[in-house]
């Protein structure tokens, strides 16, 4: 693990966005997490750790 390590995750509300993000918040990483669907990032980060994740929705 690296120490200060930020990285970003599109498409973070889905399935397989999620289990990427869960794998960086494991291994101490502060995660910024991006997608188009508003809801799925709100649900996402009121169940994670809120101290090492950020979340906003895009639309492109």
């Amino acid at each position: 693990m690296k120490d200060g390590r930020v990285v970003v995750v599109t498409g973070a509300g889905g399935g397989i966005g999620r289990k990427i993000v869960d794998r960086f918040l494991a291994n101490g990483d502060r995660v910024i997490c991006l997608d188009r669907a508003r809801s799925s990032l709100e649900e996402l980060s009121a169940s994670r750790n809120a101290g090492h994740l950020l979340s906003t929705s895009c639309v492109i």
